[in-house]
């Protein structure tokens, strides 16, 4: 059964610890990491329009292989980055067979990451290896049994919630002011009130705690 977490990382063990602590106020996206070789090549989006300090900052990493991609993109930059799988160790583990790293976003605090796993043991296993090399990794939450796609998102909601939410946004009911009231959204879900008031409440919830990281 497929689990999907959220996890906090410590700045420096993970990617970009000089971009982000050089200037704090940088944030930087993550998207997927894709394993390649021997190495890791990820896309990261970057909230500097500055190359020529991008390039510099990156090239000092001794991490880091250097920028094999550089596209300003939406008032920053997209980046294409490759590192030594070994020398950034959580991003190892969160790569190999039966780990994928869906999003992250990184600040000078550390990084937030949502993983899918294929099971709990596979998360168990990634959770030892973080230990037994001292990596400051923080599980924050996780959601078990349910349907996880590409998007931490979708991973968090159970059916019933992402129906009711569904079927909430195409009623108009998140429009102001409402085109539906909460009594016919039931009605048409053929629930009671208390019933879709919950799923739409506990699914925004999951929504927000997934997104805003």
């Amino acid at each position: 059964m497929t689990v999907c977490t959220k996890l906090t990382v410590a700045v420096d063990d993970f990617l970009l610890p000089r971009v982000l602590t050089t200037r704090p106020e940088v944030r930087v996206e993550l998207e997927r990491m894709v394993p390649f070789g021997e190495g890791i090549s990820p896309f990261l989006w970057v909230s500097s329009t500055d190359a020529g300090w991008l390039r510099e900052t990156v090239d000092a990493d001794p991490t880091a292989a250097g920028i094999s991609r550089l596209d300003p993109v939406d008032g920053g930059s997209l980046i294409a980055v490759g590192w030594n799988r070994e020398a950034v160790p959580v991003a190892c583990s969160i790569t190999g067979p039966g780990a994928t790293c869906l999003r992250g976003v990184g600040r000078a605090d550390g990084w937030s990451l949502v993983v899918r796993f294929e099971s709990r043991d596979r998360l168990g296993s990634c959770h030892r290896y973080w230990a037994e090399r001292g990596l400051d990794v923080t599980i924050e939450r996780l959601h078990e049994g349910v349907r996880t796609t590409d998007h931490g998102a979708a991973a968090a909601l159970t059916s019933c919630q992402r129906e009711t939410l569904r079927a909430a946004l195409d009623a108009g009911y998140f429009e102001v002011p409402r085109r539906t009231t909460l009594q016919e959204l039931s009605s048409e879900l053929g629930v009671s009130d208390t019933a879709t008031s919950q799923r739409i409440r506990r699914g925004l919830r999951e929504l927000v705690a997934t997104e805003v990281i």
